[in-house]
């Protein structure tokens, strides 16, 4: 069974082609049109389970006013694993596993 296993796998490798599959190039489709930028979402949520399962604390109380980049959320031990404000707004909710932030986009 495990000798069976290996022989497909190996023969795998050694496939019909060379290099994976190449799909033809479409931009015709983005050369005219522009990059638009999006709308500030009335809120996001913010989560705060980390890399690995590592669940991060929040540093902030609900009704704090915060800046963009601002730490939100850090890991108890691990002080290098962080959360940052993607924009400025106010914590609405704390709940176990995200963080509300209202937007203002100031």
């Amino acid at each position: 069974m495990i000798s069976n296993l290996i022989q497909r796998i190996s023969a795998l490798r050694h496939a019909s082609f060379k290099g994976g599959i190449r799909p033809a190039p479409q931009k015709q489709r983005t050369l005219v049109s522009r990059i638009m930028p999006m709308p500030l979402p009335e809120y996001l949520l913010l989560s705060l389970s980390g890399y690995k399962e590592e669940h991060l604390s929040p540093v902030v109380k609900e009704g704090d006013q915060v800046l963009k980049f601002q730490i939100i959320a850090q890991h108890h031990s691990r002080k290098e694993l962080l959360l940052h404000a993607p924009t400025s707004g106010t914590i609405e909710q704390i709940g176990t596993n995200h963080i509300r932030l209202t937007c203002d986009g100031q």
